[in-house]
């Protein structure tokens, strides 16, 4: 679920109430996921194939084998051209702040 703000995009993080976190492994054949925010750490691995990143405005290619790691109420975009397959683990900032307190 995404509310639209002038110029952003607000991604709403659904996660299981049993663990608190959101964890799936993505199969992409073509995909773009415009400028968005959301209030979570996002780690993505690609298992396979690549996928575009742009954080703020630094672009970034992450191939098989690599993980990147995008900061909570940070602007990024995705961008897929060719088939891949990665690994989102997304951890809501609320979750972080239940085991590290003042983590801000």
């Amino acid at each position: 679920m995404t509310e639209q703000q002038p110029h952003q995009i607000y991604e709403l993080i659904q996660v299981p109430k049993t663990t608190g976190v959101s964890f799936y492994t993505k199969k992409d054949t073509g995909s773009y996921v415009p400028n968005h925010w959301h209030d979570a750490i996002e780690i993505i691995y690609m298992v396979q194939g690549s996928v575009d990143i742009t954080v703020e405005s630094s672009a970034f290619r992450l191939q098989e084998g690599q993980c990147f790691l995008i900061n909570s109420s940070v602007i990024h975009s995705t961008k897929c051209t060719s088939p891949n397959t990665g690994i989102v683990f997304q951890i809501p900032f609320d979750f972080i702040r239940l085991y590290i307190p003042n983590v801000q």
